[in-house]
């Protein structure tokens, strides 16, 4: 949360004119309610399932940009699914800057009216799954489009494809 998935998602998708896709706005939709009412209501383990019918869906679409939920890559399936079909870049940042971007924290379910110790506790219990991921890049020091282009250079890096975005 706050590390700018969809900012810098939405950004990279307008360069490269591509579709652009939130699970968690896909989720919203779908159930006509906001996550933080999915966890109040059916709890964290109904939203979680919601989420893998999601990437299960949109793992199977191509020449998409995808913004997942904080927590969904921390699933190994859900990983696995997006990394067969798409490349997979992890979003982070310094703690006091996500904390700062994350905002009006009622719409993020795991951290809303939570104090900071809380929040800190969410992000040492997460720390090592994001550790894990694929293609980091630090967002604390630049803005979405130098996040973008970072994220649009090293795809064509990976995937020896020059021309795939200008």
């Amino acid at each position: 949360m706050g590390a700018g998935k969809s900012t810098v998602g939405k950004e990279i998708a307008s360069i490269l004119r591509r579709e652009f896709n939130d699970t968690d706005k896909i989720i919203e939709k779908e159930q006509n309610r906001t996550i933080s009412s999915i966890f109040r209501e059916e709890g964290e383990d109904y939203f979680r399932l919601l989420e893998k019918l999601v990437v299960t869906d949109i793992s199977r679409k191509s020449d998409l940009v995808i913004a997942t939920g904080g927590g969904t890559l921390l699933e190994k399936n859900n990983l696995e699914l997006l990394t067969q079909t798409g490349t997979v870049f992890c979003l982070t940042a310094n703690i006091d800057i996500l904390i700062s971007r994350m905002g009006n924290r009622q719409s993020r379910p795991m951290v809303a009216e939570k104090n900071r110790t809380a929040i800190l506790e969410l992000y040492e219990s997460r720390k090592d799954g994001y550790n894990k991921l694929p293609n980091q890049i630090d967002t604390s020091d630049i803005s979405p489009q130098e996040a973008a282009d970072t994220i649009i250079k090293l795809f064509n890096n990976l995937h020896n494809s020059p021309g795939v975005a200008k």
